[in-house]
């Protein structure tokens, strides 16, 4: 299956629209809300409720390079993790 140039700009639409929708329901619903709605985008555009999948955050690199799971992903769409406190989140 061809992955045409339609799809890419779906593909990126989808995304920034998924950003934009956290980021608002954050503040009208909070923060719980917030990680659902997330959590969902993460699976919708990702596929990590298909599987590993080989996330690769623009800054990263060495050993850490790759996020495998959706819980490693998670925090650079959402933050609020005390593991991770230098990330700013995109959300």
């Amino acid at each position: 299956m061809a992955i045409l140039e339609q799809d890419l700009l779906v593909a990126r639409q989808a995304w920034g629209e998924g950003l934009i929708a956290v980021s608002k329901n954050m503040k009208s619903e909070g923060i719980e809300s917030a990680r659902k709605l997330a959590s969902k985008m993460l699976d919708d555009l990702y596929g990590f409720d298909l599987g590993p999948v080989l996330f690769k955050p623009t800054l990263s690199g060495g050993m850490n390079t790759f996020r495998h799971r959706q819980k490693w992903s998670f925090v650079l769409f959402h933050g609020h993790n005390s593991q991770y406190p230098k990330i700013v989140a995109l959300a």
